[in-house]
């Protein structure tokens, strides 16, 4: 018995050693709300004074100094004065953990554990150190990423100037050249089509650049994959260099994709810069076409609703990456590609695309051995064949006896919408702003159609259209935008009634010749 009560006396003066000399604050609080274990470390951290500890102190005390102390919020503090002592549980055992922010700044991450006499064993653990480093980690981290973002968006933006520099060069000239040749029809129209075509690339800029942003209104048709993928074939076989080989690999009885086409070709014409990239020797780009059915009880990959799709591949023979950067390939701004050589955005450009148009992306790679970027798009019905229409040329000018208000804040864009629509037989009245507009509204001029720019100063083009039909009710309207979002906008939240059309600049004549017989052909509304 001696030897017992020697080596149990042992004990307890090694577990209060150990107690007292733990990182870890440790409280034991016995149902009745006595405290037989409390060590140094737990006084500390809860700033516990020394007249408070000693063997009579109890749990009631320690809260009733931690509420005079203003150690808790408002809230917490009435919770905690209508708490009572420690109370045996239905649940014994529970074990629950939170944080807490003393005063002084410490945080506390604290553990309780139930016992099944009623009372708890509560430890304190100073965890300030970690959550500022944790703080500190995301910082930097956000620093390197708006860097980052800042370097490729400078990147960005040189590219972009550096295509519209190139545009306005080629319009400018032209344009100087039909000046200066004003007699030489030949010439005027040689000029003429030039401009019509660096208009056209502008156009495809700004639709990468949306496509990435995902806020392009995608103009979804039925698109021949095949004959897409042979005209790209042919052009890219010259463009790409001659150390690249294209191959061409098409299934039998393919049905058209529904798809933006101009924006398709962007994102295949990257795809193939990307491979070519990858291949500075010799090497092979692939581009294969082959349908395939995705079926509810079927794993899809890529995340593919249930449908029938068309799956795009585009392959190559370049240097591949490894599994860590294929991973992280669809993330914005991530480029495997020298500073100043890429900007990361082609990747997640198509991801967005293929995302918007009901279809994704997915893409295998093996280091050495190449890339093959797969991209589903959704299947159509083949519509009943019947002769190509040829391309619509603006009506010969002749009186329409159709009346235009026509309103515009960039003089240039008015001069020359003016001229396209009388040349297309209407009668134009010109307003340079909105309040301009509203006079003439306002007025007993007569007006058939009204066409206005939305992004005014003062009166915009929405506030123009509804603010017209107070006076005039059922006068059709056309906006002429540059930017983009603004159709889905107008649809859903119902921003305007009656008849209304929204048209996407830069627009040609004809286009916008035929949205304003549209409209006059729509019957008017009591």
């Amino acid at each position: 018995m001696l030897r017992q009560r020697h080596d149990l006396v042992a004990s307890r003066q090694a577990l209060a050693v150990t107690l007292e000399n733990m990182s870890q604050g440790i409280a034991m609080i016995d149902a009745d709300g006595t405290i037989p274990v409390f060590n140094r470390r737990a006084v500390e951290l809860l700033g516990l004074p020394d007249e408070l500890v000693g063997p009579a102190m109890t749990y009631r005390q320690v809260v009733n100094w931690q509420l005079k102390s203003g150690e808790f919020s408002q809230e917490a503090a009435q919770a905690i004065a209508r708490q009572h002592e420690p109370q045996p549980m239905d649940h014994p055992e529970t074990e629950q953990t939170y944080e807490r922010s003393r005063p002084d700044g410490t945080t506390l991450e604290i553990r309780t554990q139930s016992l099944p006499s009623g009372g708890f064993v509560r430890t304190f653990t100073d965890i300030t150190g970690r959550r500022q480093n944790e703080a500190a980690l995301v910082a930097a981290r956000a620093r390197a990423a708006h860097a980052e973002r800042t370097q490729v968006l400078g990147q960005l933006a040189g590219g972009i100037a550096h295509d519209f520099n190139n545009i306005l060069q080629a319009v400018q000239g032209s344009a100087s050249l039909i000046a200066t040749r004003a007699t030489d029809a030949a010439s005027v129209r040689r000029f003429s089509q030039m401009i019509l075509d660096v208009t056209e690339r502008g156009t495809s800029i700004t639709s990468r650049l949306l496509a990435f942003a995902r806020r392009g209104e995608l103009r979804a048709e039925p698109v021949e994959s095949d004959t897409l993928l042979c005209g790209l074939r042919e052009i890219l076989s010259h463009t790409l260099g001659s150390h690249i080989t294209v191959d061409l690999h098409l299934a039998e009885d393919l049905p058209p994709i529904l798809a933006d086409k101009g924006q398709l070709e962007t994102v295949l014409v990257n795809l193939a810069t990307n491979a070519r990239d990858a291949m500075p020797v010799d090497g092979i780009l692939s581009f294969s076409a082959v349908a395939e059915v995705v079926y509810a009880s079927k794993t899809a990959r890529a995340d593919l609703q249930p449908d029938h799709y068309v799956r795009l591949e585009v392959a190559d023979t370049g240097s591949g990456m490894d599994e860590a950067t294929r991973i992280r390939a669809l993330e914005p701004f991530f480029s495997t590609k020298p500073p100043g050589q890429g900007t990361g955005l082609g990747l997640s450009m198509a991801k967005g695309f293929a995302e918007q148009s009901g279809g994704a992306l997915a893409i295998d790679s093996v280091p050495g051995k190449g890339t093959s970027v797969h991209l589903w798009l959704p299947a159509t019905a083949r519509a009943a064949t019947s002769p190509s229409a040829p391309a619509r040329s603006p009506p010969p000018p002749q009186d329409s006896g159709k009346r235009i208000l026509l309103v515009d804040d960039e003089a240039a864009v008015l001069e020359t919408l003016a001229i396209s629509l009388e040349d297309a037989g209407y009668s134009v009245q010109l307003a340079t702003d909105g309040a301009d507009a509203l006079e003439i509204i306002g007025s007993e001029a007569p007006i058939d159609v009204l066409v206005t720019d939305l992004s005014m100063p003062g009166v915009d083009g929405l506030t123009l259209i509804r603010n017209a039909r107070r006076h005039r009710p059922h006068l059709p309207a056309v906006l002429l935008t540059g930017y983009a979002g603004h159709g889905a906008q107008l649809a859903v939240g119902a921003s305007l009634d009656g008849a209304f059309t929204l048209v996407r600049k830069p627009v040609s004549a004809a286009q916008l010749a035929d949205r304003i017989e549209a409209l006059l052909a729509v019957p008017l509304s009591g």
